[in-house]
């Protein structure tokens, strides 16, 4: 892997470094454990949607999220950012249709106690607006910055957490949630296998896989499953919307599905948005902001504990970006 990682080795300094913080907060706890290595820390500072923090690109502040799909990091645009364009590319989503882009280099990046010289990227040409006068969302971090690394979302704490889990006689990852958080078992697809990120669930008694997204929205169901899982006698009673998909406006579907099943877990009364563009369906942050989870690709694992209460968060920004659930939905380099 390309660049340098300066990160903090012993985990019971973490709290020395906290105060560097954007909102000048110290986190509330950081998990603690001799098998966690290298942890890096950064807070979620937006009240809803996909949790989201604050990053500096090339010392310019911006807002990034990280996605456990997306197979690179990703900037949408590079007004101002100073990133050399080389090599176009094509990128591909959850639309299935390829956008043009170009590979860089960034220089320097730092998230929280982070910082990364030279990753790679992919930008792509695409206006952002600053919502609200606050920095823009333009940097989704996936690819080889989350390669080999467990990814924590502690809603109490209003954090991210990333590290390496290793040792001998590690307990069990989900412990650092709770004893009592749910394992799901992760998959990849047909044409990225090692890219593993999807769960199963059922609904209405049949198997659907889902991606996990933490920089979606909303809970997405491709035409096809719905129909497969419901068929299409459900069509005349469910709304029609249309919805942005990246650059592509596609017609869509409004439905409210009453329990989708994972692993012992049943989340109820789900609105779902149905899409025949759609190439693969999505659990976005709109049912993933119910739990505390842990998520590490390499391993295929991901574990979830039910928070019993959301409104008890307080965070100091309401950052708000038009609620597609596909804007950063792109997840690979096309070859």
């Amino acid at each position: 892997m390309r660049g340098s990682f300066y990160v903090i080795n012993n985990v019971l300094t973490i709290i020395v470094f906290y105060l560097l913080f954007s909102s000048g907060e110290a986190l509330a706890s950081a998990p603690k454990n001799s098998c966690i290595k290298r942890l890096i820390a950064t807070k979620i500072v937006n009240n809803d949607g996909p949790p989201a923090y604050f990053a500096k690109l090339n010392g310019r502040k911006v807002v990034g999220f990280f996605d456990p799909r997306a197979m690179s990091t990703f900037v949408w645009a590079n007004n101002g950012y100073s990133l050399d364009e080389y090599n176009k590319a094509s990128v591909v989503g959850i639309s299935g249709i390829s956008r043009d882009a170009y590979y860089t280099n960034i220089p320097s990046l730092d998230i929280g106690n982070w910082h990364i010289k030279e990753v790679n990227s992919v930008i792509i040409s695409e206006k952002i607006d600053r919502p609200h006068g606050n920095p823009p969302a333009i940097l989704v971090v996936g690819g080889e910055i989350m390669n080999g690394k467990s990814m924590m979302i502690s809603q109490g704490d209003s954090a991210f957490f990333l590290f390496d889990y290793e040792g001998s006689n590690c307990p069990d990852e989900g412990n650092l949630l709770s004893s009592k958080s749910v394992y799901l078992k992760l998959y990849g697809d047909a044409e990225h296998p090692e890219n593993k990120n999807m769960i199963e669930t059922k609904i209405n008694g049949k198997k659907v896989y889902f991606s996990i997204n933490t920089s979606e929205y909303s809970t997405v169901m491709t035409g096809e499953s719905f129909e497969r899982v419901f068929g299409k006698d459900k069509l005349h009673i469910i709304h029609k919307n249309s919805e942005m998909v990246g650059e592509n406006s596609y017609s869509g579907y409004s439905y409210t599905v009453n329990l989708i099943s994972m692993s012992g877990l049943e989340i109820k009364n789900v609105p779902v948005h149905v899409f025949w563009g759609a190439t693969y369906n999505v659990i976005g942050s709109d049912i993933l902001n119910k739990f505390d989870l842990i998520i590490n690709k390499d391993k295929g694992s991901m574990w979830l504990y039910p928070r019993k209460n959301n409104d008890d968060l307080h965070r100091p920004y309401h950052l708000v970006w038009w609620p597609t659930q596909l804007r950063v939905g792109e997840t690979h380099v096309q070859e």
